[in-house]
């Protein structure tokens, strides 16, 4: 932490850093208040937050007493000045306290009270002892400035004892009044660098405080005391974030323009602005214009569209007397979110009894069905879609309409995530029965409001609500006062404020229907769905299929109290892991079917507006026509080999055979009995591979383990997660001898001597990066071979198993086996696997032969059911990228099963939601939560061959639980640069390069210069080998690594040709002397998917230890200014801040 000493009032808390990360505009409002060059902010009374502080305080005294309980009378730090707090905090310490109350910790910059400093027995430089902080939070889960509040004061606390603080504590609130707090702990070393780079950024801002600031728009408004007088700074401005619907890149691009206001907006005559799409930059205009005009005359004001294909007003069905209104309530803050209320409003029959009236609309009724924990999720969403299911049966014109597509989203993942009602969830979609009517005015019609929320356009179609919640916003608050206060009159606020959204969707969609019948436009007729012999064969066959699918998942539940049933949920869980992860792949292709050329250019995945350009031209082998289009300025994934489909039709459009970003051209390949494209056309990803053979496995382990588990042992002592049985070895000790970790050629022994031993049970080796992992692969199945036994090799990709294949085979020339066909692989079309003569390359299935030693091939292979039980040892490489389900699929054809890979890099991609466990890896199950596999359940090998001690100091403490060590060798290699050498460039170990970039998602041509001045340099530089001869640097000897194929391609197009690019995914198993990590987002709001993957730790860790020598991580310093929303966000990110500080020595 930097600057000179503060005054004790201008020091700097955790409460304020929340608050600067939240807004840094709140925060520079809040200095100038302090430092007199600003009024006060206004903010009146607040009942609910005296209501929190009181229950807040309630809860600490009870913490209080439970750790008095528990350490004996605290000492209490009374009031005063703060350094006699200081200095009576200290002597408390001095004198062993075991528990001290309100400590004050401060130095030249920061000043924090502790609710709690617990003694530890671990010696610090002081003391025989030392201290950690605790923190009692009302709140029923941690939220990032909680963490960062207890992080900061372990760094205060380092400070005072002379020893790294390792934990810290929350008392948390709890629901159960038996236990009414929880206590987590969290390893302070997982945000310490986050909490810290955070906190120089405040140091620095407050010494350099911005004047003049504007604030933008941002979450932090609902929280903040200067709100209302930003609103006041916005309207005299005339902002151009007033302008409904504009995003803040899209603000960007204005202002760089020089259009900085709505009314500049609204008068421009520009038809093209860089960055803004023409479609969208004249609605955007056209919105302004609307908006001034509705401000002018004091009135609201509207225009419709014309409906284009069916779209807008067209999409309304027909107004039926059994129309349903829903709207979701949730909770983003809970862990992994909740749907705590869903709201239903319906106009009632006579005899019509069910749920409540609605004041004020007799004719109206509601339903509040309320869940607030998963469990209670669960069972609300039953009920709501039993409500559903038997409404829509008996009514069918009726139809279930909402606003904005979070409710269609959350019924998704709800079904899937809790495996109930999914194929009710399911038809409902199918019967396209859900109406989104934000949908139906975002086409249809255009207001002069600043948003298109449903409370803005209410001005349309119904008075002024009188309720106590006035926004989303507002309901979160009150959600989160009743978890800490259990207040009915919390819940029965946001009741009511649902019931209203519910009624104003009944209203809008009055509204809207009478909008189409003034101008004369009709919904199509709703297709008259025809069904076929064989369509009415394949829907019995599978409603057959998913009863006696239901009847298995209860069958294998069995008894709650058994001591396996954990087990047994997740094999029931299991039978459908299949179904649900298709699911988002067809939900996507359908749901994009439904979408313009405009939402289609703003999705990565598509190509949207594409126009004919040119004639189209008849293929070589004259079975094929190819189409050139030209497509409007956007960022995509599609490349060169993506099957593509029209998205008007969802037919298949064909293949991708070149694509030009520079010039916007796009080439298309489709066979010529499939006739001409269109001449506009959008186009857009496919569904989902077949999984048909996978779930048949799955269902036969899953009917064997309703049985008793009789065939299938290790799959059953694998989902018990038993420790492996090894004959010979006692169950639950360490697999290697701790003394033979560190030596190569005993673990060797050891390991082959586990898993010659193995008795139908399972093992994993964990190898991180250059640990010989393939090495020892190889050398366990070639001593199986020898003992005559038979084994399969599995992995999710053929280039993973041809790896090992290659290495199994060395080593049975190493052994002096002669060349023979011993075992087969099975290819994909266009493939073959190509070797030394042992392996057959089978393309066919029906040629594979189970008697063959070796079999190798994915798990659609190995699910067969023709293969069950024909190998004695599955070998399954890069687990940590196969799901549990395929497992379980595969590992149907064997008696035991080894996991080769490591949970620390690349994972396996889930899209789906799945109940409870049923999402993870294999290793990630069998692992629970562990970075270094525990020594009775696995083998790890904790030596790299790879990186320079430099580097691999960093990835062992970041990554490894410091268990990972180079060998000797690896200090000898290192980069010999001349004087003339980049500066970013160093001989080993980790440099962190800034490059400062705005508005870059997946592209950054800033950081693309950078990497090729970089390239070029080392070029021009020697490397000295691990044998210690000295040589020149060569093409093949750097790798660029990127994020995004959007990056790869950019940087592949500005590298020398031949040079190695491209995305972790590609380079794992692969190294090179020096590895350049281009990240190519400029900053959080940029980021096209969550933080999750971008600042991934395990793709951070596979990128950079690709490098023997040096990896050099190219980012624009924004990127690890993420405001994190949660503490796995706060983990993410400080991984990246321990690289910028470890690159910088400190």
């Amino acid at each position: 932490m930097t600057g000179t000493t503060r005054p004790a009032m201008s020091r700097l808390s955790p409460t304020f850093l929340a608050t600067f990360l939240g807004c840094s505009a709140s925060a520079a409002w809040t200095l100038e208040h302090r430092r007199g060059l600003r009024e006060a902010a206004v903010s009146a009374a607040d009942p609910q937050a005296e209501l929190i502080q009181r229950k807040g305080h309630e809860h600490e005294a009870y913490c209080t007493a439970a750790l008095a309980r528990d350490h004996g009378p605290p000492v209490q730090i009374s009031s005063g000045s703060l350094v006699s707090r200081m200095a009576e905090t200290d002597r408390a310490m001095n004198e062993g306290a075991r528990l001290i109350t309100q400590a004050a910790l401060a130095d030249r910059n920061w000043i924090g009270y502790a609710d709690y400093l617990v003694r530890v027995d671990q010696p610090s430089q002081r003391w025989q002892w030392s201290y950690e902080p605790w923190d009692a939070k009302l709140a029923h889960h941690a939220k990032p400035e909680h963490v960062m509040q207890i992080a900061l004061y372990g760094d205060l606390l380092e400070k005072v004892q002379g020893r790294v603080v390792e934990f810290g504590a929350l008392m948390l609130g709890s629901r159960d009044p038996a236990t009414p707090y929880v206590v987590e702990r969290f390893r302070l070393a997982e945000v310490r660098h986050y909490v810290r780079r955070a906190a120089t950024r405040l140091e620095r801002f407050a010494d350099d405080l911005p004047t003049g600031l504007l604030p933008e728009p941002c979450a932090y408004c609902g929280k903040c005391d200067w709100a209302p007088s930003c609103e006041t700074a916005w309207e005299a401005a005339d902002h151009v974030s007033r302008v409904a619907g504009i995003t803040r890149k899209q603000r960007q691009h204005l202002l760089t323009a020089g259009v900085a206001t709505a009314a500049l907006l609204g008068s421009c005559a520009e038809n093209r602005i860089a960055g803004i799409g023409s479609e969208t930059l004249a609605r955007l205009i056209q919105q302004a214009r609307l908006q001034k005009q509705s401000a002018a005359e004091k009135r609201g004001i509207y225009e419709l569209l014309p409906p284009v294909g069916g779209q807008g007003l067209a999409r309304l069905p027909p107004s039926d007397p059994d129309d349903l209104f829903f709207d979701f309530e949730g909770d983003p803050m809970h862990p992994g979110g909740l749907e705590y209320l869903c709201g239903i409003l319906w106009q009632a029959q006579p005899g019509d009894t069910e749920g409540e009236p609605v004041p004020g609309h007799p004719a109206c009724r509601f339903l509040a069905i309320w869940a607030h924990d998963r469990a209670q999720e669960k069972v609300a969403l039953a009920e709501l879609m039993a409500f559903l299911t038997r409404r829509l049966e008996r009514a069918p014109g009726a139809h279930l309409y909402h606003y904005a597509p979070y409710e269609k989203t959350a019924l998704r993942r709800l079904a899937s995530m809790h495996a109930v009602a999914e194929e009710a969830v399911d038809k409902l979609l199918r019967a396209e029965r859900m109406i989104d009517l934000y949908q139906v005015v975002r086409e249809g019609v255009r207001v002069g409001e600043a948003s298109y929320s449903i409370k803005s356009l209410e001005r349309f179609y119904m008075p002024k609500r009188a309720t106590e919640v006035v926004s989303g916003g507002d309901s979160l608050v009150i959600y989160d006062h009743w978890r800490q206060t259990g207040e009915q009159r919390s819940l029965d606020a946001i009741r009511d404020y649902n019931r209203d959204d519910c009624l104003s969707t009944l209203l809008l969609r009055n509204w809207l229907a009478q909008l189409a019948e003034v101008a004369g436009i009709v919904a199509p007729p709703e297709a008259v769905v025809v069904e076929t012999i064989e369509e009415r064969e394949k829907r019995l066959n599978r409603e057959a299929h998913e009863r006696a699918q239901s009847e298995l998942e209860t069958s294998i539940a069995g008894d709650a109290t058994a001591p396996d049933f954990a087990a047994r949920q997740l094999m029931a869980d299991l039978v459908g892991f299949h179904r649900r992860e298709a699911k988002p792949a067809w939900w996507s292709f359908f749901d994009r079917q439904d979408r313009g050329a405009d939402e289609l250019q703003d999705d990565e995945e598509c190509l949207g507006g594409c126009i004919r350009d040119g004639d189209d031209w008849i293929g070589a082998d004259k079975r094929s026509l190819t189409f050139r289009f030209r497509y409007p300025e956007q960022e995509t994934k599609l490349r060169k080999g993506s099957a593509i489909h029209l998205a008007a039709t969802g037919e298949p459009a064909g293949t991708i055979v070149a694509i030009d970003e520079a010039t916007r051209r796009v080439t298309v390949k489709r066979g010529s009995k499939a006739g001409p494209l269109p001449e506009a056309a959008c186009l857009i990803p496919g569904g989902p591979i077949g999984t048909d053979v996978l779930r048949d496995a799955v269902w036969r382990v899953a009917a064997d383990v309703a049985k008793g588990g009789a065939a299938f042992p290790h799959v059953a002592a694998l989902l018990r997660r038993e420790p492996p049985r090894i004959s010979g070895r006692e169950a639950g000790l360490p697999i290697i001898a701790l003394d033979a970790r560190d030596d190569p050629r005993r673990l060797l022994t050891a390991a082959i001597a586990a898993v010659r031993g193995l008795d139908r049970s399972w093992l994993v080796i964990q190898g991180p990066p250059g640990a010989g992992k393939t090495y020892t692969t190889s050398h366990l199945i070639a001593a199986l071979i020898a003992d005559g036994k038979t084994v399969g090799i599995a992995s999710n990709s053929h280039k993973a198993i041809d790896n090992v294949l290659h290495a199994v085979e060395a080593r049975l020339i190493e052994e002096g086996r002669r060349p023979a066909i011993r075992g087969q692989k099975k290819d994909g079309e266009g493939d073959g696997y190509e070797g030394a003569g042992f392996i057959q390359s089978v393309t066919d299935n029906k040629k594979i032969d189970p008697a063959m030693p070796i079999l190798a091939g994915t798990a659609w292979l190995f699910a067969r059911e023709e293969l069950q039980v024909s190998r004695d040892v599955l070998f399954v490489d890069e687990a940590g990228q196969v799901s549990l389900g395929n497992l379980v699929a595969m590992a149907q054809a064997a008696k035991s099963v080894v996991l080769i890979g490591d949970q620390m890099q690349l994972s396996q991609p889930i899209q789906g939601a799945h109940p409870r466990e049923s999402g993870l890896s294999a290793l990630d199950y069998l692992l629970e939560g562990h970075a270094v596999v525990p020594p009775d359940r696995g083998i790890f090998l904790s030596q790299t061959w790879r990186m320079h001690p430099d580097l691999c100091r960093f990835v062992s403490a970041a990554v490894y639980d410091g268990q990972l060590h180079s060998e000797v060798g690896c200090a000898v290699q290192r980069l010999v640069l001349d004087r003339d050498a980049h500066s970013a460039l160093k001989a080993t170990g980790l440099a962190f390069h800034p490059v400062m970039h705005t508005g870059c998602r997946q592209k950054s041509k800033v950081e693309a210069v950078k990497v090729v001045a970089l390239f070029e340099s080392l070029l021009g530089q020697r490397v000295i080998e691990r044998d210690g001869k000295e040589r020149q640097l060569k093409l093949a000897d750097i790798l660029v690594v990127a994020p995004y194929n959007m990056q790869v391609n950019l940087l592949r197009a500005n590298l020398p040709e031949g040079a190695r690019v491209g995305t972790v995914d590609r380079f794992q198993g692969q190294e090179a002397e020096v590895v350049l990590v281009s990240m190519a987002t400029s900053g959080a709001e940029d980021m096209p998917r969550d933080a999750a993957f971008l600042l991934s730790r395990n793709r951070f860790n596979v990128a950079i230890s690709r490098a023997r020598c040096l990896a050099v991580l190219i980012a624009s310093p924004g990127l690890l200014d993420l405001v994190a929303r949660s503490v796995d966000e706060m983990r993410l990110a400080n991984v990246f801040c321990w690289a910028e500080a470890y690159a910088a020595g400190d």
